[in-house]
């Protein structure tokens, strides 16, 4: 069922189309919640450890495939709020063949610079192995990544939120299911979860791709939507490489947080690995709101209807006040009791270091979402290159800190860095959006 957001009270759209995203969110988080949960308590810390000092490495490389994927979905709302069905088969045609020249390319590349990267990170010796394990693993399923999450956007795109939840939860219980056969049976550890990933990940896709054939027709590429059109090939690219770009650049940053938690020891390194899963659970329904936005603002300016792009983005802005509340609430209470739920019998460093961690990122939630709206309101209205600017200035506040305090801070300077990095960016964007909207809407009403 597709839906129109060009129509109708936005504050509302917003709160019944981020739903299944928020679920679909959480459901996504299972991935790898249940790898560290499974690893964590039977097989050990260190087996956790081996797999959360590979996160950022992971958002490195996968936030760069997703983000392409993510960029191509933009034009396929613009076309289906402008109802130009012949340009929205075109642009799914040429976005299936661009995923698939990027994510081969992609996963090669990953996979000869795995061990350079865990080096660089300063990945801990006695986890070194199993991590390499677990990435590689990861990275070979990048295709499958990949296109669930170019199918599943497709969906969304024309208003369909539902249906990529319903295989995305099959797909969460496969993996839970499959990290208990290859790391219990098969006692494959850290590299046993990896491989419950990548089969639940690309088992998604498959789903949705059947899916759109037999429920969206409109969708489905004739025979000539399949000749390569280098026209709009570069207007996907200026899209979708810009988002691939702002997710590697803020990745870079938490890259150099991990490398500096690496630096602490193994137990830290767990009990950070523990506090960002919680962390991310937290943060989920900002996430969820401002990908919602991002399908709205881009119908709406398809549609040539910039009041609702307006309304909608500062709807957004006051939906994320809860959700900033609610994110708090989970960090600062339930934080340090949630690290039992990754391990047995966690030490109290561990503990102490996942509630030290909580404690400074709850407070910051807000701004994260600030940060979050304008990103993706601008991106649904076409400019890729701000919110790609936004994660350079992501970097350039969280590698200062990362490195400049850690000396006699310790293990408070990587708490800082989220929280620093989500305010200067939060700032830069607010600034941007709303010459960004006046430039958009002038653009729009020369060429109505």
């Amino acid at each position: 069922m597709t839906t129109d957001l060009t129509k109708g009270n936005p504050i509302r759209l917003l709160i019944f189309f981020s739903l299944p995203l928020l679920a679909g969110n959480i459901f996504q988080q299972f991935y790898s919640m249940a790898d560290a949960i499974i690893v964590g308590r039977f097989v050990g810390a260190k087996a956790l450890a081996a797999v959360g000092c590979t996160g950022s490495i992971n958002f490195f490389i996968l936030g760069a495939a997703v983000g392409i994927a993510g960029g191509f979905c933009i034009i396929v709302s613009q076309r289906f709020g402008a109802k130009d069905e012949d340009g929205l088969r075109r642009a799914v045609a040429i976005s299936v063949e661009l995923s698939a020249i990027s994510s081969v390319s992609i996963m090669l590349l990953s996979v000869i610079f795995a061990v350079p990267l865990l080096q660089v990170m300063q990945t801990p010796e006695d986890i070194f192995h199993d991590a390499y394990m677990y990435i590689v693993i990861i990275f070979w399923g990048i295709p499958g990544t990949v296109f669930y999450n170019l199918f599943s956007g497709i969906l969304r795109s024309v208003g369909d939120s539902r249906t990529p939840l319903f295989f995305l939860a099959l797909a969460s219980v496969g993996n839970i299911v499959l990290d208990f056969v290859f790391v219990l049976f098969f006692q494959m550890g850290p590299a046993g979860a990896a491989v419950a990933t990548i089969v639940s990940q690309t088992l998604s896709g498959i789903a949705c791709l059947i899916f759109i054939f037999k429920k969206f027709a409109f969708l489905i590429p004739k025979k000539s939507d399949w000749k390569f059109d280098p026209a709009l090939a570069a207007s996907l690219m200026r899209l979708g490489l810009p988002s691939a770009l702002s997710n590697s650049v803020c990745a870079i940053g938490t890259m150099a947080m991990q490398g500096v938690v690496n630096s602490f020891g193994s137990d830290i390194v767990a009990g950070y690995t523990a506090g960002t899963k919680i962390e991310s659970l937290a943060v989920q329904p900002c996430f969820a709101f401002s990908t919602a936005l991002s399908t709205f603002v881009a119908q709406n300016v398809g549609a040539r209807k910039m009041e609702r792009v307006r309304k909608g983005t500062h709807d957004c802005l006051k939906l994320m006040v809860g959700c900033a509340a609610l994110g708090w609430v989970v960090a600062h209470f339930f934080g340090a009791s949630l690290v039992g739920v990754f391990l047995e019998n966690p030490t109290e460093e561990v503990v102490a270091a996942s509630a030290l961690y909580l404690n400074w990122v709850g407070v910051f939630i807000f701004a994260l979402g600030v940060l979050l709206t304008y990103r993706c309101s601008i991106s649904g209205m076409g400019n890729a290159n701000i919110p790609m600017l936004s994660g350079a200035v992501e970097l350039a506040m969280r590698v200062p800190v990362a490195f400049l305090t850690s000396g006699f801070l310790g293990f408070v300077s990587v708490c800082l860095c989220g929280p620093a990095a989500w305010v200067g960016a939060a700032i830069m964007l607010g600034i941007a959006y709303y010459r960004i909207e006046q430039s958009t809407a002038a653009r729009l009403s020369v060429h109505a």
